[in-house]
């Protein structure tokens, strides 16, 4: 009989429920996932309407910790084979979990960011304590697992299992001639003159954090080097509103759409799109970019940065920058446009299509599995 195997969040994201799809489909484990619904940080959560195999738990609140009474019930952590949770400190139900399967000597996995590269402090301290306690850890990318183990983590318990956007990939469906077509109109292998459209695409939540004036100050400095450049910013968040009246005020061809979620709707903009730009930090987006065949313009200076920048390669489908403001981020689009002619069409295919298969929800489902069964048998 196949292993039973509980995957538990206090919450998911809503990106996760391609990756959770996979999981339920696997064949040699019998997949159960449950999670609270209440999300933190602006981010919106995922909920049984999205994902109807989830079971929404109830969740008290105790500060800025949480417990979910449900999920700690003596027979629901005897019941499990494996238990996958996610290396949240300030759950009382993951470390409930972890110390008590940890007693009885079965396997607990920890998938997520298990400690960035270089933090310090209390939070990275209990950080540590949750990875020393689990069996394995399954984290996003090669920088977070020599994270992981800059504290003492020996490599052998840290499996690199990827991440993955939920949106479909499109690249999929294009041809290889459909491809070139679209990395022509991007400047890829073609030389453009300076006064066609330019559209740089942001995704993502609309927070003081994103940095995003940095954009509007990069459209403004392109127009005047005689750039025909406009802006999309995608997203919702605390930062709209004044965004929205700093250009109108300058009166900058930016668009502003609002949140959009489904396929259908990003698709457009995608497809529209000549550059994706992350003025403060890149992270799911870059897959989201290559999954399209949009190049993507980052810095390589922000401690931000998310593991995702391991499936960009820089001077192929990306470009990178360190002055991390407004003319800095126009210098790295320029250069981009600069060196775009000379790329190699098919180096630039070839790119995007192996990261797509790398960072796909399958792949990611697949090593999870992997490193589950791993655990078993190593019990």
């Amino acid at each position: 009989m196949p292993p039973r195997v509980l995957v538990f969040y206090p919450y998911f994201p809503t990106y996760r429920r391609r990756v959770l799809q996979e999981l339920r489909q696997l064949t040699d484990a019998r997949i159960q996932i449950a999670a609270g619904i209440t999300g933190r940080a602006s981010i919106t959560p995922l909920t049984p309407h999205e994902l109807p195999e989830l079971r929404a738990l109830r969740e008290v609140r105790i500060g800025p910790l949480s417990i979910h009474p449900d999920i700690l019930r003596q027979p629901t952590l005897k019941q499990f084979d494996a238990v996958v949770v996610a290396p949240a400190t300030l759950s009382l139900s993951v470390w409930a979990i972890l110390i008590a399967r940890r007693a009885s000597r079965r396997p607990t996995l920890l998938w997520g960011q298990c400690g960035r590269p270089g933090e310090r402090g209390i939070k990275r301290i209990a950080q540590e304590a949750m990875n020393r306690l689990a069996s394995r850890l399954l984290v996003y990318g090669d920088m977070e697992k020599r994270s992981a183990c800059e504290l003492g983590t020996i490599p052998e318990k840290v499996d690199v299992v990827r991440n993955a956007s939920d949106h479909n990939p499109r690249i999929h469906d294009l041809t290889s001639e459909k491809f070139v077509q679209l990395a022509n109109a991007r400047g890829v292998g073609r030389i453009r003159s300076k006064n066609y459209s330019i559209d740089l695409l942001f995704i993502g939540r609309v927070t003081l954090g994103k940095k995003l004036e940095r954009l509007i100050e990069c459209i403004e400095l392109l127009r005047k080097r005689g750039y025909d450049a406009k802006a999309t910013i995608v997203g919702d968040g605390t930062a709209l509103e004044e965004l929205k009246s700093i250009a109108e005020a300058r009166s900058f061809p930016i668009d502003f759409p609002g949140a959009l979620h489904t396929d259908d709707e990003l698709q457009p903009f995608l497809d529209n799109a000549t550059v994706i730009v992350a003025p403060n930090s890149i992270g799911l987006l870059a897959i989201d970019a290559l999954n399209n065949g949009i190049p993507v313009i980052y810095p390589n200076s922000s401690g931000e940065n998310g593991p995702e920048q391991e499936a960009l390669s820089v001077g192929i489908n990306s470009v990178e920058f360190s002055d991390l403001s407004g003319p800095g981020l126009a210098n790295a689009v320029e250069h981009w446009l600069n060196i775009a002619p000379s790329i190699d069409t098919a180096t630039f295919e070839a790119e995007a299509r192996s990261s797509a298969r790398k960072w796909s929800p399958q792949a990611v489902a697949r090593k999870i599995g992997n490193a589950v069964l791993e655990s078993l048998n190593k019990a």
